[in-house]
């Protein structure tokens, strides 16, 4: 059977109601103990029949805590409905050790408190309290016994010592009873290994939250039926205190199968406030301070807090390392004081205290320090000094308890490096803005502890700059894009500019291809009769003390030659003669070539006809000229022009078909340069078949 408790002590309900006890023949004692001395467990409670002799009645075990209340397991206290028994039904009897010999005190019970959420057969908070009629009496014989201190949760780690008693099963295989209290030292037992001894389907489930195992894994000693509800106790120092209830279990001292007891660790809140004790945890411990006596050793002090309702059984001391929580020295009592030694010379050290009795600990108090706060050196401020940048910062401190640290950030004059608060900037980050250009930046820094606050400055920024120029809106060319008419261009809006210079650029009809006109650097430029047929923009290269940003205009339309005007009557009209003679040839085909030379006033349009001996215009295959290596556009299939450029030399090759039949005659070529409201006109003749 899992449980301790006997089989079916509540099993059968009178029409009446009282309820049917089991016979001292059906109860049992703990397996593999020893008869404990007369009051070595004054605080252990006989849980009996009402009616009946201790020896003959007795069904469960339990612990005084409190005058008036006993604790116990919720099953002892459940019938097989699932339901709580009635007060009187049974009776608790405190002070025995011998239930036939010891007369003890008997008392009534006035009410019982089982844990709301017991789930009844799974052992789940199976806790219970009972409250007597009439306080106990305390003597040397019947005594309260503390829970462990929540400081103390080492005292039931795997492997610690603990003790139990009760008046149960002294025997694994048969019923064996004596009168006399058992008791036996076990251990506890992992809660890996206690919950892997565990079979699935089968037994309850182990819950290492609420649960605690213990015993002998090699077998031979436990508890058993009718230990249910005892304790099950582990000593802080002297003083045996109460960690666990008798629970359940698998049989009964087999091998690999510990008792199985409520963790009551995890009941304080239920043992000792809905149960009307009115007790609550110790407040938080006052005034805390640390005095270094020497460079490995602190003198704590404090003051003890609220009680909550019953004395303070202990303290823990707890150092912290680098803000780190370390280890903790326990003092049981009520000491308000202790000093702890062996601490590495210079460490980053600060302690908290923590008060506690079995009811609970408090929180711990806030760190006290030894020292006032100490910088492990200046603030770091890091990022750009510029505009709209934000500058981050950083710093690291020794003995710091908690509080947080304060910035404070500065603008400083460039020269004097005198500094003034920037007010509202007490973040870790600053953004810069228009106020911090021309001056420097620094941060302070403020740690304040328990004993006092530490400044720590940084270095001083380099002088905040703005950044780079913006181009807000682009430049622009006003005017019409024609030779010998001047352009103007802007440079365009600008932020942040202390400087801009202006670079004209020639461009092909796409704009993919520019390059630089040679000394067009100002804000007027007249296009000149090389950049006909070419588009022009303007680039704007903007200065500050941060950088250099370019920004471009859009392109103008396609420059245009100049237009021929009787405006200008008195301009001489340009020239134009033919260098050397012109070169004919005429292929197998048919096809003419007529090649020459001719000079022309520079910058004049040139425009070349060919005319037939009958003066008509002939049909051009091919017509070509070339000015200075520049390949001229061909503007209609009669008609070829370009712009002289600065040589004044135009080769023109001409291509036409002729005729092999017709007799040689004389044709020549028209050639006309205008400039402005002026031509010179040529017409040089060749022989060729027409």
């Amino acid at each position: 059977m899992f449980q301790r408790a006997v089989a079916g002590v509540f099993a059968t309900l009178a029409l009446s109601g009282v309820v049917c006890l089991p016979s001292a023949a059906a109860a049992g004692r703990i397996v593999g103990g020893t008869s404990a001395p007369a009051g070595a467990w004054p605080s252990i409670v006989a849980l009996v029949a009402a009616g009946q002799a201790p020896s003959v009645g007795q069904f469960c075990g339990g612990t005084l805590i409190h005058s008036e209340w006993v604790l116990t397991a919720a099953h002892c206290i459940t019938d097989p409905a699932g339901m709580v028994v009635p007060e009187t039904s049974f009776d608790a009897v405190l002070g025995v050790t011998d239930l036939a010999a010891d007369a003890g005190q008997r008392h009534t019970i006035s009410q019982i408190v089982r844990h709301p959420g017991y789930v009844d057969g799974q052992f789940v908070n199976d806790a219970a309290l009972l409250r007597l009629v009439i306080p106990a009496v305390l003597d040397p014989t019947v005594a309260v016994m503390d829970l462990v201190s929540p400081l103390r949760p080492d005292l039931w780690d795997a492997a610690s010592p603990a003790e139990v008693a009760g008046w149960g099963n002294t025997s694994s295989t048969a019923n064996v009873f004596v009168n006399a209290l058992q008791n036996a030292s076990i251990s506890v037992i992992s809660d890996a290994t206690c919950s892997a001894l565990m079979v699935d389907g089968i037994t309850p489930d182990f819950s290492a939250t609420s649960m605690l195992c213990a015993g002998v894994l090699a077998g031979g000693v436990d508890t058993c039926q009718g230990d249910s509800g005892g304790p099950l106790t582990v000593r802080d120092g002297l003083v045996r205190t109460l960690a666990g209830l008798t629970s359940w279990g698998i049989g009964c001292a087999a091998p690999n199968l510990s008792g199985v007891y409520t963790r009551l660790d995890a009941y304080r809140s239920f043992i000792f406030g809905p149960a009307g004790l009115n007790q609550s945890p110790p407040s938080t411990p006052l005034s805390v301070d640390a005095v270094l006596q020497d460079p490995q050793a602190v003198a704590v002090t404090w003051t003890a807090p609220p009680n909550g309702g019953r004395p303070i059984t202990g303290y823990a001391v707890r150092t912290l390392q680098g803000g780190v929580t370390g280890s903790a020295t326990v003092l049981p009592g009520a000491s308000t004081s202790t000093t702890i030694a062996g601490l590495t010379p210079g460490g980053d050290f600060t302690f908290t205290v923590t008060a506690a009795h079995s009811a609970g600990a408090s929180t711990p108090s806030d760190p006290a320090a030894p020292l006032v706060p100490q910088s492990t050196g200046p603030p770091i401020v890091t990022g750009e000094a510029r505009r709209e940048r934000t500058l981050g910062g950083a710093s690291e401190w020794r003995y710091l308890t908690g509080q947080p640290v304060v910035f404070q950030w500065q603008r400083c004059d460039a020269v004097t490096s005198a500094c003034s608060d920037i007010v509202g900037a007490n973040g870790a980050n600053l953004v810069l803005v228009q106020s911090d250009v021309g001056h420097r930046v620094r941060l302070r820094v403020t740690a304040t502890n328990n004993k006092g606050s530490t400044l720590a400055e940084s270095a001083l920024t380099s002088v905040v700059v703005p950044p780079p120029p913006t181009s807000v809106s682009p430049p622009t060319i006003s005017g019409i894009s024609r030779v010998g008419v001047q352009l103007q261009a802007t440079i365009g809006s600008w932020t942040d500019l202390d400087g801009a210079t202006i670079g004209w650029q020639a461009c092909d009809v796409s704009g993919t291809t520019c390059a630089d006109i040679a000394g067009a650097t100002g804000s007027a430029f007249v296009p000149q009769p090389a950049q006909v047929g070419e588009r022009l923009r303007v680039v704007v290269t903007a200065t500050n003390a941060a950088g250099v940003t370019t920004a471009m205009s859009d392109l103008t339309a396609p420059v245009a030659p100049l237009p021929i005007s009787i405006l200008d009557p008195d301009l001489a009209p340009p020239t134009i003669k033919q260098l050397g003679s012109s070169k004919v040839t005429q292929a197998a085909n048919g096809v003419v070539t007529v090649r020459m030379r001719v000079k022309v006033t520079p910058g004049a349009l040139l425009v070349v006809r060919v005319l037939d001996h009958r003066g008509s215009l002939r049909v051009l295959d091919h017509l070509t000229s070339r000015i200075g290596g520049r390949r001229a556009t061909r503007v209609t299939p009669r008609r070829l022009s370009a712009v002289i450029d600065a040589s004044g030399v135009a080769e023109i090759k001409v291509v036409f078909a002729g005729n092999n039949r017709n007799p040689r005659r004389i044709g020549r070529l028209a050639l006309e340069a205008s400039s402005r409201s002026r031509r010179g006109v040529l017409s040089p003749s060749f022989r060729t078949r027409f």
